[in-house]
């Protein structure tokens, strides 16, 4: 493209570490509702079946759910308008601190 051009190829990542985690976040729409995403990569770690049930029933009281890679932990835009940067930050803290807990490890 021409120097010139307003057209841009590239898009401003945001990201950030937490409790050594990083978090990139992003804004997603699923069936015309819109979502605040933090995708967390994580260490490959092998599950078992029954471990992998019993934690995806976990992430899922988080609002939270395994991807390729990563673990990605959302909030629904029309649940959370009264949060404060504050209040996402100590929730995130939290979301952490409980995939340390669970033996998941930041990717290296």
């Amino acid at each position: 493209m021409d120097k010139n051009s307003k057209w841009a190829l590239t898009e401003e990542i945001k990201e950030g570490k937490l409790n050594n985690f990083t978090l990139r976040m992003d804004l997603s729409k699923e069936k015309g509702f819109h979502f605040i995403e933090f995708d967390i990569p994580v260490e490959w770690k092998k599950l078992e079946k029954n471990e992998y049930s019993h934690l995806t029933e976990k992430f899922k009281q988080h609002n939270a759910e395994f991807r390729l890679g990563s673990v990605v932990k959302q909030y629904d835009t029309r649940q959370q308008v009264s949060q404060t940067v504050s209040d996402l930050k100590r929730d995130l803290e939290l979301f952490t601190t409980l995939l340390r807990q669970e033996g998941f490890k930041e990717q290296t």
